[in-house]
């Protein structure tokens, strides 16, 4: 866009920084200015080039998630600032809920994770098989550090003793932890949030899960 001043522009990816950059922005591009040299573009004079990608794409996808994820995420009303000192006590009054999960195999999670390791148990709990199914686990906008808050949580409040494996096989105990209830315990405290019905929350947990990565879990 010619309207666009240099100086709105990304020194990396050439795109648009947000109107008012965080902080954090600003001191990870001072670091990030020490790495990289002077490399003029017609389009942007003062592009910056690195000796790879690699140096500066934590950057750019932080400058994408506060141009465009943080405005989007205010407008439906997600948490901007999360509690992570509250998530502990919030999760343990909901011990009762949490605890009945898993006698109702139609819980949304249960059920997915049931159908997911139907079939060889073993080869599915694997590292590979847990890494292609990533984008199943996770508490929304909570993030990276939500959702370890959470499992360290449901690990005190049911340990694998008190959870008998026939009652959710051939679930192992980690995969029950990670894949079930804590994600519906995310769910709960999306609800208490944001005043939702559970079917809403659910959603709000699936449709939050990358920007709760992107706002708490870049370096």
């Amino acid at each position: 866009n010619p309207t666009l001043k240099a100086t709105q522009l990304c020194p990396f990816c050439d795109n648009r920084l947000p109107d008012s950059p965080s902080a954090r922005l600003l001191a990870a591009l001072k670091v990030l200015k020490a790495k990289t040299w002077l490399d003029p573009l017609p389009e942007n004079p003062f592009h910056r080039s690195a000796t790879s990608f690699r140096v500066y794409v934590d950057f750019c996808t932080q400058h994408r998630h506060e141009k465009s994820e943080i405005p989007q995420a205010a407008a439906a009303g997600w948490l901007l600032d999360v509690d992570f000192g509250g998530i502990f006590d919030r999760v343990s009054r909901n011990v009762v809920c949490l605890a009945a999960v898993k006698d109702d195999k139609e819980n949304v999670f249960f059920k997915q994770a049931l159908n997911v390791y139907k079939g060889d148990s073993l080869r599915m709990q694997g590292v590979s098989a847990q890494y292609s199914h990533f984008d199943r686990i996770g508490a929304g906008y909570y993030g990276g550090p939500g959702n370890h808050i959470i499992l360290t949580t449901l690990r005190h409040l049911f340990p694998k003793s008190s959870i008998p494996a026939n009652d959710i096989h051939p679930l192992s105990y980690s995969i029950y932890l990670e894949e079930v209830l804590a994600l519906e315990a995310a769910v709960l405290l999306i609800q208490d949030d944001l005043k939702l019905s559970y079917s809403d929350a659910v959603s709000v947990l699936r449709e939050s899960r990358q920007f709760g990565y992107n706002r708490y879990d870049i370096d």
